[in-house]
């Protein structure tokens, strides 16, 4: 019987201290309040624990749901998307900590999906984000011509439609996070990334959608590189990826392909790559190219894990290598030994420039244009000044 007493009081207590931390975090004040988003509109907010803490969370967001009409909006693989989530990510390691698709949530009759419950997570500084991208078609107020409108300007004039728009569910998303801790200053966040960055020598990260990226880099001898890309690639097609080329032979000796990618968070075409590379001694060239859709500031689906990164980051494995590794300005064709260059050309634009030779000489042309098909569009050619003959073109 003492013995059925002790376990009972001990069971007590337990109780008794769980339900007063629960309680002591309900309420606390909020580290988290993200709410009222557009119908394609994303927002993070920061926190920071100082010490292990278990939060409570408030969270809501939505399944894929079809249209009235019983119709399917959207690509085939993009089908079980959740177009309203919501995540928080480890902003020193940026690891997913928890998922609101992956927890044990209530499902309305009209597929809104609620959590309330308790996480526990250490000490850290955290990164929460909500994204609501419900509306399956979005028509422009007044104007000609989107695509030259800013991200902002274009949010103004939306007029969105889908089934979460058209009953007024997608005003219910929402993430709180409430604990005993504090909301992170941009300072904080800017630590903590740095922290993960502290060991890299590439960062390719666009501000916004559409352009390329490179940086050239040396290494004295060979080293072992982390590899953290996240991009837009789907199985028919890559979008926003990287690559790293070497520069004195231009073979390409990493590339980001969709079979060697993983699901990156969000929709189904954002992928990431975590992996690690060997590189021999010599000099290469890292690029990341992005086309004029879904990207940093104007995500057109919900957007992955970790936004803030969306690019191409190439770590130390070892630290100690760091003395090994020279970054430098790569230009494809040295500027000083050009004597001919006709870049930047615009639309339309025909431009030419004459040259003169006192002998033969072998000569390095570097040429870039665009094809439809098997036809070239843009192109270059050389022509004889004296008998007006072609003597170089550029063929598909």
């Amino acid at each position: 019987m003492a013995c059925h007493r002790l376990v009972s009081r001990a069971a007590w207590l337990t109780a008794g201290l769980t339900a007063w931390a629960g309680s002591a975090a309900a309420q606390a004040p909020s580290l988290v309040d993200i709410s009222g988003l557009a119908p394609r509109e994303h927002e993070a907010q920061g926190f920071v624990l100082e010490r292990p803490q278990t939060l409570e969370v408030e969270a809501v967001g939505a399944e894929p749901r079809r249209e009235r009409n019983g119709w399917w909006w959207g690509r085939d693989d993009e089908k079980d998307t959740w177009p309203a989530a919501a995540w928080i990510i480890d902003a020193r390691t940026r690891a997913v900590v928890w998922d609101l698709r992956n927890a044990m949530t209530d499902r309305s009759g009209n597929g809104v999906r609620s959590f309330s419950g308790s996480i526990s997570l250490p000490a850290g500084v955290y990164q929460a984000h909500l994204a609501s991208y419900v509306a399956t078609s979005v028509t422009y107020r007044n104007a000609s011509d989107v695509v030259s409108l800013s991200p902002a300007a274009r949010r103004a004039r939306a007029e969105y439609a889908g089934p979460y728009v058209e009953d007024g569910s997608y005003r219910k998303f929402r993430l709180e996070v409430r604990g005993v801790g504090r909301r992170a200053t941009d300072a904080d966040l800017s630590v903590a990334a740095g922290e993960f960055t502290a060991s890299s020598f590439v960062s390719l990260r666009p501000a916004g959608t559409g352009g390329a990226l490179q940086a050239g880099f040396r290494l004295d001898h060979p080293v072992d590189l982390a590899v953290y890309a996240i991009g837009e690639l789907r199985s028919d097609g890559d979008f926003d990826y990287g690559w790293i080329m070497n520069a004195d032979t231009r073979e390409r000796v990493w590339r980001m392909e969709y079979a060697a990618t993983a699901a990156g968070g969000g929709a189904h075409k954002n992928r990431l790559d975590r992996e690690r590379i060997h590189l021999k001694a010599g000099r290469y060239v890292a690029f990341f190219a992005s086309d004029d859709s879904h990207g940093p500031g104007d995500w057109n689906n919900v957007p992955p894990f970790d936004p803030d990164f969306w690019g191409l980051t190439l770590r130390l494995v070892n630290p100690d290598d760091r003395s090994a590794v020279h970054t430098f300005e790569w230009e494809p064709v040295p500027a000083a030994a050009a004597f001919v260059s006709l870049t930047r050309i615009g639309d339309d634009e025909l431009r030419s420039q004459g040259f003169t030779l006192k002998r033969p000489l072998d000569l390095h042309i570097y040429a870039l244009g665009e094809a439809s098909g098997s036809e070239m569009v843009d192109y270059a050619w050389i022509v004889d000044a004296t008998t007006r003959q072609r003597v170089w073109t550029m063929r598909y």
